[in-house]
């Protein structure tokens, strides 16, 4: 797959927009993390017809308060779909969360469930955010989990549950929600490098670093190229090991070779990036 900077440019950069360099570009800024309002709006034309780049374009000119554009965008959606649920729920729904009318919000999701009998995954998730939004995050737990008993492998779903019980603090819950995203994703190492992250925070003793030094290695071995957050927290975990382990001189050994091995690592990649950076700055000088 294309970088995401490598499409954006060549989107940005063209005059003619290739449909099929568009395509991805429309993938990428699905992405919650890659999300990007103003950038949606330079990127997918006003005048397209395609579902997903309508559902885009609505959602981000609502983010941006554009009012009169997410109106026009609005009818043309529900001419197209109109008994499509997301679109439901960016139509009415996610317009009364934009104007902060919480309690109207959560009244149309629960409607929206009622006519779709329990089914509509998007106003199950939207009710989430309602809470979320409004800080009330024991209400959007219990959401969640309602969720999760219909959904039990929506992977997006337990991210959500253990970011909301890491909030409140209740590690255990946390790192129960990380496994069953390894179990449903046994090669993503996000959920890996999370679970990792939860039983270092727990500090609960040498039991818990052990298990988080090999959740952080198995996340090095899934993604072994430049990956910084699993070589950082692999060197986190081996010192904090450290004097939890003289009684064993192999474990200590083993744990100090692992420590080294990652900070070598991590000296590489802060390197590599501080080489590439320079290179790109005598291409510039170069080139002007």
């Amino acid at each position: 797959m294309v970088s995401a900077e490598a499409v954006l440019d060549s989107i940005l950069s063209s005059s003619t927009r290739p449909l099929d360099h568009r395509n991805e570009v429309v993938e990428v800024l699905r992405a919650s993390s890659l999300w990007n309002p103003s950038l949606v709006l330079r990127v997918i034309p006003r005048s397209t017809n395609r579902l997903r780049e309508l559902v885009l374009l609505a959602r981000a000119t609502l983010e941006l308060g554009q009012w009169e554009a997410f109106e026009t965008l609005r009818k043309r959606l529900i001419r197209l779909v109109p008994r499509n649920g997301s679109v439901q729920c960016l139509c009415v729904g996610m317009r009364l969360e934009a104007k902060a009318l919480w309690d109207r919000a959560a009244m149309y999701y629960v409607q929206l469930q009622d006519e779709h009998r329990g089914t509509n995954v998007r106003a199950y998730k939207r009710q989430v955010a309602v809470m979320k939004s409004q800080g009330l995050i024991p209400e959007a737990l219990a959401c969640v989990n309602d969720y999760l008993k219909f959904y039990p492998t929506d992977l997006a779903a337990w991210m959500e549950a253990m970011d909301l019980y890491i909030s409140t603090q209740c590690y255990n819950k946390a790192f129960f929600c990380s496994c069953e995203h390894t179990l449903l994703a046994p090669t993503n190492w996000v959920g890996f490098c999370r679970a990792g992250d939860i039983l270092y925070t727990m500090k609960g003793g040498k039991s818990e670093l052990m298990r988080a030094r090999h959740y952080y290695a198995k996340c090095i071995l899934l993604s072994p190229d430049r990956n910084l957050r699993g070589l950082f927290g692999m060197w986190l975990t081996c010192i904090a090991l450290k004097p939890l382990l003289k009684e064993s001189k192999e474990a200590l050994e083993e744990n100090e070779q692992l420590r080294a091995w990652a900070s070598r690592g991590i000296r590489f990649i802060y390197q590599t990036e501080k080489s590439l950076k320079a290179e790109k700055q005598v291409v510039e000088v170069f080139v002007q």
